[in-house]
């Protein structure tokens, strides 16, 4: 009877012991076909291969592709037609108040000037609050492409009262935009009214005017140009 006993304990911790050896292996092995589907990288823990996915990343690229899509649909349809209720019902249709993202991404995208500031405005009335400075600066940056300065001393003057800056690299690009188009005297029109605002022009947009003022022989020009380059 003893001997009966022995035996069947036996017996059963074998038993139990394969079957935890199997389920064991069936884990190893399915944890083996997940690393292998994974295209992401993968992390060892004790003997098993576990994926590792960054959804961190996933979420970023899922928002960033939104936002992208809603500037072309954006876009699309400020390109669609005149200004006008119509127009303005649709834009309303894609988001009821547009964040900064959206908005100069829509302005890095346009090529119109008049176009950019009636959404610019547009976008202030629906937000109801002011923009923010880079979109400030993406506005300024399709006038320099349109080469339209129609509006610019009124949107230096509201960044002036805001407390923005002005980069760099928009004052420079203002400047050569006159200077490609052979409108030295806008230029120079332009650098004084940065100056009238406090704005100090970078000294690559001087020089690009100084250039080009020397270049047409506008001496008087060029002197007073360089005499506030360097005040």
């Amino acid at each position: 009877m003893i001997v009966i006993v022995y035996f069947s304990y036996h017996f059963l911790g074998a038993v139990i012991s394969y079957c935890f050896d199997q389920k064991c292996l069936q884990i190893y092995t399915l944890s083996k076909k997940f690393s292998s589907l994974s295209n992401g990288p993968s992390s060892k823990l004790h003997g098993k291969v576990v994926p590792i996915v960054d959804w961190g990343n996933q979420e970023e690229s899922r928002k960033v592709e939104g936002v992208r899509q809603l500037v072309d649909n954006v876009c699309h349809v400020l390109e669609s037609g005149h200004w006008g209720p119509a127009l303005e019902n649709a834009l309303s249709k894609f988001v009821e108040k547009p964040q900064p993202e959206l908005v100069f991404g829509v302005l890095r995208r346009l090529k119109d000037a008049k176009l950019a500031i009636q959404y610019f405005r547009w976008v202030e009335r629906k937000a109801a609050e002011a923009h923010c400075p880079e979109s400030y600066d993406s506005l300024l940056m399709v006038m320099a492409r349109s080469r339209n300065f129609d509006c610019l001393e009124q949107i230096l003057e509201e960044m002036s009262f805001a407390g923005f800056g002005l980069s760099n690299r928009t004052s420079v690009e203002l400047i050569a935009s006159c200077v490609k188009s052979q409108k030295q005297r806008d230029a120079f029109d332009i650098i004084q009214t940065m100056r009238k605002f406090k704005f100090r022009p970078a000294f690559t947009a001087y020089s690009t005017l100084i250039g080009a003022l020397s270049a047409v022989h506008e001496s008087g020009l060029c002197s007073l140009s360089f005499i506030k380059c360097r005040n």
